[in-house]
């Protein structure tokens, strides 16, 4: 029994474990949020630190979410997720890393880094064979290309993702295929907006909302899905917003706030009940406008971005002013303005010193509201707006009147220059001081280079020299050695032609009529002993010739290989100059037999009588 219990509980654990991926991805699917999602990869590291494919898909999946909330986290999550699937060797998820970078990047404004990334995607999406993921990383880097004023640019890159879509995905209800659809029929749609072609541009959003509607009926706990649906249905909002149709308007905002916080994506949810808020406003309906208003600010103050309740202060600003509460607007203000400072929110602190400056008007304050004002424009570019200009005069005028003195005014304005002119003159001193100092600075680097490049040249000149000595003292030691060699040679030479000559007039004398006498006789064996001697002196005489002639006979061999040791000796021989009767004088043969082995050596080297031999062997 014990046996079976314990096989029973090992094969249960076993299983539990095997369906650990759909347990999670079930209690994924049930809690989207991103604390829920963390828990679990914290509880499977806890059980086991090394990477495997679960914790790869979570990892994925808190990158992602991450990402949509623009969580200060993120790039530490997708470097984690890089780094599993390197070492799982994933590379579908290597491609989901350079796609969540870029939209990243994106959100950060680093546009130039996000186009870099969103291209290494889409040429492993589509080196893997991954069409749907490829046209998703095609719609980021048309964002890139488009937020990079490169518009045509990124045009094609969303006609190009549609177009993939519309080949590949025959079943746009599967999810990524449907949800990459869905954003390329979105960013395309898009497109003819900005070209002021709406009805061109329904048609596409429309496309998007029927292939993102038959997904969310088919996975409505996907948070990827439930994101893109959220997206378009702020999109359609927008389009709904030039159509001066803020009920439908506000139906679409709605609908995405509903799914924005069922995901838990809060800066989403923040956005969407300003715009909520921004669109009741506009309608004049303040009750609705303050109360979205205020929703929008609690929902922002949960979250860690400092700048994201701007907005919603500014709008909360607006209605008391509309409301005629002044005071209100500015105690809301003075939240609002530390804020956009720090945070160098300029947009949100230009829209604050509009509104100080009427808030000034209203309380009379016409100098405050002259100064606020005039920091205003200083954040704006339309400086010449009409509406504008009408506000500046007509505070000017109230400015004027407040002035007690004429002589204050133009005392001060005389300061005023004053103080411009010295500022002019001391930005022009700074300036030219810059200057001088940056031409002083990049002559001294290029005369410092030309005086390297001098010292550089003369080392080489000097080595050069060196060089050159070096090798006319070879030359002159080998000329040296050579010449003690042709020495050497000639001297044996001699010796040779001495001991030969010898044998022949011994040979003469024998075969003469005295050839019998003993005294002479004794003579000639003394001559002979002598003789015997120089033996040696042709073996030594042929091994001068082969050393003197290595490199020779190495050319020889290479370009005549058939030739005999006693050949080549020959063809030193005649490049030494010698003469057939000295060849067969040293030789001990006779003139003939020198002849014909030249003879066959022309032969053997396809030489013609015209060519002299001596000349080809001394040119080898």
């Amino acid at each position: 029994m014990f046996w079976l219990r314990l096989i029973i509980r090992s094969t249960i654990i076993l299983l539990s474990v095997l369906a650990l991926p759909q347990t999670l991805c079930a209690q994924s699917a049930a809690d989207n949020s991103l604390d829920s999602l963390q828990g679990y990869y914290r509880f499977l590291q806890s059980r086991t630190p090394e990477p495997d494919s679960v914790k790869l898909e979570l990892a994925s999946r808190i990158s992602a979410l991450m990402v949509r909330q623009q969580h200060p986290n993120t790039e530490d999550y997708i470097n984690l997720m890089g780094s599993q699937a390197r070492q799982l060797n994933k590379p579908i998820y290597l491609g989901k890393v350079d796609l969540l970078k870029s939209q990243h990047l994106l959100n950060s404004s680093s546009y130039q880094k996000a186009y870099r990334q969103a291209e290494l995607a889409y040429e492993r999406f589509s080196g893997l064979g991954l069409t749907d993921m490829a046209a998703r990383a095609l719609i980021r880097r048309g964002q890139a290309s488009e937020y990079l004023g490169k518009t045509d640019e990124a045009h094609r890159s969303y006609f190009r993702a549609l177009n993939l879509v519309e080949d590949y995905c025959q079943r746009p209800t599967e999810s990524l295929c449907g949800i990459a659809t869905c954003m390329a029929n979105m960013f395309v749609g898009g497109i003819y907006w900005k070209r002021e072609l709406p009805d061109k541009a329904r048609e596409y959003v429309n496309n998007a909302k029927v292939v993102i509607e038959e997904l969310y009926l088919l996975y409505p706990k996907n948070t990827e899905v439930i994101y893109e649906y959220a997206t378009l249905l702020s999109n359609m909002a927008s389009l709904s917003q030039n159509q001066n149709n803020p009920t439908s308007q506000i139906n679409y905002y709605l609908q995405a706030l509903a799914l924005f916080q069922k995901v838990g994506m809060l800066e989403s949810e923040v956005i969407t009940l300003f715009n909520i808020a921004n669109t009741y406003f506009r309608a004049g309906n303040m009750e609705q406008a303050r109360h979205y208003a205020q929703e929008s600010l609690a929902a922002a103050r949960r979250g860690t971005n400092p700048s994201l309740p701007l907005n919603s202060l500014n709008l909360i600003a607006r209605i008391n002013l509309e409301d005629n509460n002044p005071e209100e607007a500015a105690r809301i203000l003075d939240q609002a303005q530390p804020v956009a400072e720090e945070t160098n929110q300029y947009n949100a602190l230009s829209e604050i010193l509009k509104l100080r400056a009427r808030i000034d008007t209203l309380r009379g304050d016409f100098t405050a509201g002259y100064e606020s004002l005039q920091r205003y424009y200083r954040f704006r570019d339309s400086l010449f707006n009409t509406d504008q200009l009408k506000i500046i005069n007509t505070l000017e005028a109230q400015y004027a009147k407040e002035k007690q003195e004429k002589e204050l005014a133009l005392n001060e304005q005389r300061l005023a220059r004053e103080e411009s002119s010295r500022t002019l003159r001391a930005s022009i001193i700074l300036i030219l001081g810059l200057i001088i100092l940056s031409c002083t600075l990049i002559s001294y680097l290029i005369n410092r280079n030309l005086i390297r490049q001098r010292e550089l040249a003369r080392q080489k000149e000097r080595v050069a020299i060196l060089e050159s000595k070096q090798i006319n003292a070879d030359l002159e030691k080998k000329k040296l050695e050579l010449d003690y060699k042709n020495k050497e040679l000639a001297t044996m030479a001699t010796r040779l032609f001495d001991r030969n000559n010898f044998i022949d007039q011994l040979r003469a004398y024998l075969n003469s009529e005295v050839g019998g006498n003993p005294d002479i006789l004794h003579d000639l064996k003394k001559q002979l002993s002598y003789q015997e001697q120089a033996t040696g002196d042709l073996e030594e005489f042929r091994l001068y010739v082969d050393e003197m002639n290595q490199d020779f006979f190495y050319n020889l061999s290479q370009r005549y290989p058939g030739l005999t040791e006693n050949e080549k000796r020959l063809c030193a021989m005649l490049r030494l100059n010698l003469s057939v009767k000295d060849i067969a004088t040293i030789n001990r043969v006779s003139n003939n037999a020198v002849r014909t082995a030249k003879h066959r050596l022309r032969k053997k080297m396809n030489l013609n009588d015209q060519d002299d031999l001596k000349s080809y062997l001394k040119a080898l």
